[in-house]
């Protein structure tokens, strides 16, 4: 059994909080920032090495892929409207 840094899922917990908030309808810039961050927090916790989540890696995936389909994950594609 391995030892597992309980701060991490605490931080992955602060940073995907927060977008519970974002409402539909809402602009872009409004949100952005708080998605792209739970997006990477996400995938940094799927692609981790150290331990492996197993239980909720589907649900994870999904909300990545929710998020993709929202906020573009290069600048240049966000449209200028």
């Amino acid at each position: 059994m391995k030892r597992v840094n309980q701060y991490v899922f605490y931080q992955l917990g602060s940073i995907v909080h927060p977008i519970l908030t974002v409402e539909e309808g809402q602009s872009l810039p409004q949100s952005v920032w708080e998605l792209n961050k739970a997006r990477a927090w996400v995938e940094f916790v799927l692609d981790n090495q150290l331990f492996r989540i197993v239980v909720c890696q589907k649900t994870a995936q999904k909300l990545v892929e929710a998020i993709d389909a929202v906020v573009p994950r290069k600048t240049s594609e966000f449209s200028a409207n």
